[in-house]
């Protein structure tokens, strides 16, 4: 059961002892891997010494492939300007190969069709990890950038416990990729805010066959015309029932 507060567009739950919990547990390990030193798998790789890596026990790693459980971006303006674009391949060829992965946060970064392609679209791997949490706050990517990424969504194996889209500048064409997301498996904390998902997109995302199962839906910062409005009230008593 959800609820929608206004003016922030927020829908969490009622009982929210549970995923107030889990929300915990996902900003606890983001501290954890910004104060962690990072595990590296060469210094001068050119890029992992931009990343903490952290295992299980919320450790440093220096096998990012076969320990690490969380990998946080350090965010450098310097060095992220300086990325070529074979750095971000080796980043992604890394990331593709990774076994234990659960979370991966890349936030305030200007995330171009062709770093989309780099990181998520590697040949040299699989991409076989669990992920359970993507943070990719302030991508700026748009929905060319969802339709890179909608094939990593579509090919994970668990559920998610968070997806952070804060900020992509998604319209209606990447609200309508992310519903098919929602129609395969279910998100619980889904953060679209700051994004023009239009009435098509907000009618095809709530109405997916997962989307019940959203714990907490961000909507934030968004303009709403009267219909994208109704179709939010029909998921909240839809979900109400």
């Amino acid at each position: 059961m959800v609820r929608f507060i206004p003016g922030t567009m927020v829908i969490e739950p009622f009982s929210d002892s549970e995923d107030e919990e889990e929300l915990d547990e996902v900003e606890h390990h983001s501290i954890a891997a910004s104060d962690a030193c990072d595990g590296l798998l060469d210094r001068n790789d050119g890029w992992s010494h931009c990343f903490n890596c952290i295992d299980e026990d919320a450790n440093p790693v220096r096998d990012i492939i076969h320990e690490a459980v969380h990998i946080h971006f350090t965010q450098n303006e310097r060095i992220e300007s300086t990325f070529t674009l074979d750095a971000w391949r080796r980043m992604g060829e890394t990331l593709s190969r990774c076994q234990k992965l659960k979370q991966f946060v890349m936030d305030d970064v200007r995330l171009t069709p062709e770093i989309l392609t780099a990181l998520f679209r590697s040949e040299g791997g699989s991409y076989g990890f669990p992920l359970e949490i993507l943070s990719l706050m302030w991508g700026e990517f748009g929905s060319e950038g969802m339709r890179i990424l909608h094939p990593f969504l579509m090919e994970r194996t668990v559920p998610m416990k968070s997806l952070c889209l804060f900020g992509a500048h998604m319209d209606e064409e990447g609200a309508k990729l992310l519903a098919e997301v929602l129609e395969r498996f279910p998100i619980k904390n889904l953060d679209v805010r700051v994004n023009p998902l239009g009435v098509g997109g907000i009618s095809k995302m709530l109405s997916a066959k997962h989307a019940k199962s959203l714990s907490v839906l961000q909507l934030g910062q968004n303009s709403f015309d009267r219909i994208e409005i109704a179709q939010v009230a029909k998921f909240l008593k839809r979900n109400d029932a």
